[in-house]
């Protein structure tokens, strides 16, 4: 594989007084491994940004992910994944989250919806929770959803529940029923006695991870676009249908700014609302260069302590307590 690419555009740093979005990637010095992200952070009352915590873990994972790679690969194994790593990272954040509700009650009400591509090795790993999007264009076959909304609308739909269709209204469309930062328990099948109340739960139902995930091989020259809730699938099929996918794929960052900003022009949202962020596969002969779009950290940095993993955060020091608690344990 060649030099990996990504192009971003941004919402304002605050959407909402208890809201903010933003999309980033991080990519090693070496260009082996890139962590793209959308992310729509809720704040609750006060407290922290959700959305710095995710920026702070993303760093520290990528840069963990490297080095145990370089020495899996010195071993000659095949022990490390890019799938592992990226479920570590989304662990981080969900435990970070849910143990500052918890400590703090002030700050209940934190959560992160998330769209997620860790690319390593000619593989991409793909996690999202809540309504953040990931789509691909391959070739000329136009843009492919890879997610499916956790909104109470699919929720409805993909557990079968009889009258799914009442919540197609946009005003249900857009309740997310999964959140980084928020405990999910699966509901009960429909039809069983425990969903219709007839009978009580034999035992609790335990709560699950509130990401899904999956991988896929990646081919030179594709493009995945990452997105907050407001990225339409219905705009980005029709600015990125079958054929459209050509001047995206050409060897240039232009052109990759040039299909990102027909994206967001063909948005119903302001685009100071949308965050987005579109990484494309290089192609044999391209040699990553340090200073291109997103940031780079060099597999040697130091790995920061907890206190400094939230530095500039303005948190007090029960946050960095907290967090070498959570590595601990």
């Amino acid at each position: 594989m060649g030099q990996r690419t990504a192009v971003y555009h941004q919402a304002q740093e605050w959407v909402h007084p208890v809201e903010a979005a933003l999309s980033m990637s991080f990519t090693t010095l070496r260009g082996a491994q890139t962590l793209a992200l959308s992310v729509h952070g809720l704040m609750g009352q006060r407290g922290p940004i959700p959305t710095e915590v995710v920026v702070h873990a993303a760093r520290t994972h990528l840069q963990q992910a490297a080095q145990q790679a370089t020495l899996e690969a010195a071993r000659g194994g095949t022990g490390w994944s890019q799938e592992a790593a990226l479920g570590a990272f989304l662990a981080d954040v969900h435990r970070t989250l849910l143990g500052l509700s918890r400590i703090r009650p002030y700050w209940g009400g934190l959560g992160v919806e998330v769209a997620a591509a860790w690319f390593a090795e000619g593989r991409v790993a793909i996690a999202h929770a809540g309504n953040c999007r990931v789509f691909r264009l391959r070739g000329g076959e136009g843009a492919v959803q890879l997610t499916v909304d956790h909104s109470l609308l699919e929720d409805a739909r993909r557990s079968g529940w009889p009258n799914w269709e009442q919540f197609a209204a946009k005003e249900y469309r857009n309740i997310v029923v999964r959140l980084l930062g928020m405990e999910y328990v699966p509901a009960p099948p429909p039809g069983t006695p425990e969903a219709d109340g007839r009978a009580p739960a034999a035992e609790p139902r335990a709560a699950v991870p509130p990401w899904e995930m999956r991988s896929e091989a990646v081919l030179p020259g594709d493009v995945y676009l990452l997105g907050t809730s407001n990225l339409e699938p219905e705009a980005v099929r029709a600015c990125l249908g079958a054929g459209a996918g050509t001047d995206a794929e050409a060897d240039s960052e232009a052109a990759l700014e040039r299909m990102l900003a027909r994206v967001v022009a063909a948005l119903a949202e302001p685009p100071n609302e949308v965050a987005c962020v579109a990484v494309r596969e290089g192609r044999a002969g391209e040699v990553p260069q340090a200073g291109s779009a997103g940031e780079r950290r060099g597999e040697g940095d130091q790995l920061p302590s907890p206190e400094e993993r939230y530095a500039g955060m303005g948190l007090s020091a029960d946050l960095g307590q907290y967090a070498r608690i959570m590595q601990e344990g």
